[in-house]
């Protein structure tokens, strides 16, 4: 698959090579952001695609390696746009090509071609002649290393004498890299070979890679850096598994080049020739095959990102920012993780993951940027945890947990005494029959709360928490409520310095729709808001407490049946916001909001569970108004729930979105 302008309209297209149809797919973009196809037939298993003004008219054609058919198709473009076979027809190419380049090699101003030829084990070089035909190289083929099979080729001027030359990857099991030098127009020289790592490399790039001037080349076998002699070295980066190509750009503009393969996992550079492996793992679109393009496709100066697999396209578009948002990737406490939050659990500067699954309660800490420990197993329970908060309830500086566990519902909490190291609350069980809610100062001594609900009634109920860390049911006993509330946030809602709550159900027995519930607290006590019930949709999944509108003070976000927004008209008053949310027919679970674009206002980013999970940042395009930005699929294996977290992940300044280790956006 390549990015071109093939109508010369001013913004970028698609082709794509098709193997098993032996078609060639131009896409064209017909308005920005949106694509056209129209299918043109080549000669049998095209496996290679390029672009370029082969007849030397203004515009551009197409050239296809068939591997099928043994042969090249030059697809030349007519005045009107159209495609068609070049009049001297096919190239005859050998028996199998796999690849194909164009470049002037004899310095004549026109575009001549190569082709690797994996059967005969082969480079071919065929020259443009004056009518347009190509002829091939009479001195014969160019040889790679002996016993190794080309699989794809470069032309780039390696060795910065002004000339083109050509390297050509093997794909055999003692796979190497061959370089063929140009002495002089038209007449190559095998200068080296090196070997890669045993194993195919199915593509080989050149590009400065170590940012000295000099073109370097990424194999799926490694990076090979040049030095001032010419000669080429390992960097020492590992083998990429389970991709067939990569492609090149600069995605976290830090100024040097960082790879994307079809999966859409991101690699940096860091440092200098060295690529880190994605962070979390599990690549946006599954399977190995297929091919990647980066390019800035909608024209808005920033790249986006193309994927043909070998049954789909995936493209992912980038919203305005400072940085590329990195693909969805995964990092999970277990095989199958229930829920979980990212936060700085050990106060060491970087963002962790405590999670649930079916060994109980754990954590995996983030060792270095990217670089997350093994599980550490916080609490065992074989019946799994029903509800668990993570905030530092003893004022250490440090995440405690506090969890609901076992069939009775039985409410435990572990102080993290130091880095990384749980204690059992001395008090034991704290109560049973409820899940924990929140944790929030309710009492204004200074230290943290737990806020409960009983899994009988649905009342809500507080255990205040003394100086000596231990817990206790608040004097003013539990608060009533039609529907048992399923989500409870703190926050100060009413602007007055003491910390309130919003509770609601996930739905409701009593009404069609859910109510929000507003206590405020005074003197140390909850009481309901004046205004009564904030009436919400049929579903209430999660609330988000938060300033949306830049006023000043605290708004409201239920999600559900889409998401409605609660403007605060005075304090403790909140009214539904006139605006649209671009979010309806959508089943959303759970919301957060940061400023993810950079322009001073709070965005959203949502789970969607209308049908396959995925992910969802709205950005608020005018105040009060949000239009989806972006969206990514969600591996359902995953079962993702518990809360998504905005947080800078992986230290690199800007705010990531994740939720239970599914890294949703990452950054911009």
């Amino acid at each position: 698959m390549i990015a071109v302008d093939l109508d010369s309209d001013g913004d970028l297209d698609l082709v794509l090579a098709n193997e098993q149809s032996n078609e060639i797919l131009t896409l064209y973009q017909v308005q920005s952001r949106g694509f056209a196809g129209i299918a043109i037939p080549v000669e049998a298993g095209p496996a290679s695609v390029i672009a370029g003004d082969i007849d030397a008219d203004g515009d551009v054609d197409l050239v296809t390696a068939n591997s099928g058919s043994g042969d090249l198709t030059i697809l030349v473009q007519d005045e009107a746009g159209g495609f068609a076979p070049a009049a001297y027809g096919p190239i005859a190419a050998g028996e199998t090509p796999v690849s194909v380049v164009a470049a002037d090699f004899d310095d004549d101003g026109d575009l001549d071609l190569a082709y690797a030829d994996a059967t005969a084990s082969e480079v071919n070089v065929l020259y443009q002649a004056q009518d347009g035909t190509f002829l091939p190289d009479p001195l014969g083929p160019l040889m790679p290393h002996a016993g190794t099979t080309p699989s794809s080729l470069v032309a780039a001027d390696v060795d910065l004498d002004g000339r083109v030359d050509i390297a050509a990857s093997a794909q055999t099991v003692n796979g190497s890299v061959s370089l063929f030098r140009q002495a002089f127009p038209g007449f190559f020289i095998r200068s080296s070979s090196f070997p890669l790592a045993p194993g195919f490399s199915s593509f080989v790039k050149a590009a400065d890679l170590d940012r000295d001037n000099d073109l370097d080349f990424l194999t799926q076998r490694g990076v090979f850096l040049q030095d001032d002699l010419g000669n080429f070295w390992p960097s020492g980066q590992g083998i990429f598994f389970f991709t067939n190509c990569m492609e090149l750009a600069d995605l976290d503009n830090d100024g040097d080049l960082d790879l994307v393969d079809p999966g859409l996992r991101v690699f940096h550079q860091e440092p200098q020739g060295v690529f880190l492996q994605p962070p979390f793992g599990t690549p946006t679109v599954s399977g190995s095959g297929g091919s990647v393009v980066v390019a800035d496709l909608d024209g808005d100066g920033t790249l986006d990102l193309a994927s043909a697999g070998f049954n789909d396209l995936t493209i992912v578009f980038q919203g305005v920012s400072t940085r590329y948002p990195l693909p969805l990737e995964t990092v999970t406490c277990s095989g199958t993780s229930a829920g979980g939050i990212t936060m700085d659990a050990d106060s060491d500067g970087l963002s962790d993951l405590i999670c649930t699954g079916f060994g109980g309660l754990a954590a995996r800490y983030q060792v270095a940027p990217r670089r997350f420990s093994d599980v550490q197993v916080i609490a065992e329970s074989g019946s799994g945890v029903w509800s668990w908060v993570a905030e530092d309830l003893d004022s250490n500086g440090l995440v405690d947990v506090a969890y609901s566990v076992g069939d009775d519902r039985t409410l435990f909490v572990a102080f993290q005494e130091s880095p990384r190291v749980f204690i059992p609350s001395k008090q034991g069980a704290l109560t049973s029959g409820c899940e924990v809610s929140a944790a929030a100062d309710l009492d204004d001594d200074g230290d943290l709360d737990l806020v409960c609900v009983d899994s009988n009634s649905g009342d809500l109920f507080v255990l205040v928490q003394d100086a000596s860390r231990s817990f206790a049911t608040s004097e003013q006993g539990p608060i009533a409520f039609d529907d048992a509330p399923s989500t409870v946030v703190a926050a100060d809602l009413d602007g007055d310095g003491d910390t309130d709550l919003v509770a609601a159900p996930l739905f409701s027995y009593t009404s069609d729709t859910t109510a929000l519930t507003v206590l405020l607290q005074q003197d140390a006590q909850l009481v309901h808001s004046p205004q009564g019930e904030v009436r919400a949709g049929l579903l209430t999944w999660d609330i988000l407490a938060s300033d949306i509108d830049g006023d000043g003070d605290i708004d409201l976000v239920s999600a559900g049946l889409g998401i409605e927004v609660f403007v605060q008209t005075s304090p403790g008053r909140f009214e539904p916001s006139p605006q649209d949310c671009d979010s309806r027919g959508l089943i959303l679970s759970h919301i957060t909001a940061a400023d993810l674009d950079g322009d001073g206002d709070v965005d959203l980013a949502a789970l969607d569970r209308t049908l396959d999970p995925r992910g969802l940042v709205f950005r608020q395009e005018t105040r009060g108004q949000f239009v989806i930005e972006f969206e990514t699929s969600v591996p359902a294996s995953l079962s993702p729930s518990g809360p998504i977290t905005a947080t800078d992940v992986d230290g690199d300044g800007d705010t990531d979105i994740m939720i239970t280790g599914v890294l949703l956006w990452g950054g911009g």
